[in-house]
C-alpha cells in the first residue's frame, strides 16, 4: 500500500479482511508504522476502522490530525484524515 498511496484496495477488500485477524495481535502496531513511514488513503481508512472499535480513540485522532497536518502527505491523503476527523 505504501508504495501506491493513492490505490483502492477494495472497501474493506481481501487484504484488509486478512490483516484484521490479527486485531490485538499486533495490527494495531504495524499499522501504525506503516503510517509514519508512508500514510496511505487506504491504510488512513483502516486507522478510522480502527478508531470505531477501540477504547483508545484519542489516540488514534492525535495520529489521524497528525496525518491531516502534514504538508508532506499527498493533498488527497491529508483530506481524508480531515473527513475522518469530522466525523469522530
Amino acid at each position: 500500500m505504501e508504495r501506491h498511496p493513492l490505490t483502492d484496495f477494495g472497501s474493506p477488500g481481501p487484504i484488509v479482511h486478512f490483516v484484521e485477524r490479527f486485531y490485538k495481535k499486533g495490527y494495531e502496531e504495524e499499522l501504525l508504522l506503516s503510517l509514519k513511514r508512508m500514510p496511505t488513503l487506504h491504510t488512513v481508512w483502516m486507522l478510522n476502522r480502527l478508531i470505531n472499535r477501540t477504547d483508545q480513540a484519542e489516540v488514534y485522532l492525535d495520529i489521524l490530525k497528525g496525518i491531516s497536518e502534514n504538508a508532506s502527505c499527498d493533498k488527497e491523503i491529508r483530506e481524508e484524515a480531515l473527513h475522518f476527523l469530522s466525523i469522530h
